[in-house]
């Protein structure tokens, strides 16, 4: 019986064995050094990143003591001058520190928040414990 039982397995294993060759792709020659370097050129023509308006101001001040408390995720505030202040305080060129978000100077509004995500004012939410 054990003999019965070997001579099965061996006409399955060739069987199996016996299956039909995988096509293979030829292999591609490895790129040159010039080759290489004339594609990262021309990727880097196309991913030039230039720095938008906020990115050209210096954050000073973020918290504080006097700085609004705001239930939400991502909110900016800080105390600029020793008031309270709905954004950051940026430095400008001339060194002075003013209270912006970003691009709204002064600051957000009494209802609303910096959002440092969106880097826009945003509608504070209503709901403290479900905030976004």
């Amino acid at each position: 019986m054990n003999g019965l039982l070997g001579i099965i397995i061996l006409g399955l294993l060739s069987a199996c064995a016996s299956t039909a060759p995988v096509a293979t792709l030829d292999n591609e020659p490895p790129a040159t050094r010039q080759q290489i370097a004339k594609r990262q050129a021309a990727l880097s023509q196309t991913r030039q990143m230039q720095p938008g308006p906020t990115e050209h101001y210096d954050v000073a001040v973020i918290g504080g003591a006097c700085a609004p408390k705001v239930p939400a995720k991502f909110a900016v505030t800080a105390c600029v001058d020793d008031k309270p202040c709905n954004g950051a305080g940026f430095r400008l060129a001339d060194g002075s520190i003013v209270c912006a978000c970003f691009e709204v100077r002064g600051g957000c509004d009494a209802d609303s928040f910096c959002h440092a995500r969106s880097r826009q004012c945003t509608k504070r939410p209503d709901d403290k414990y479900h905030v976004q």
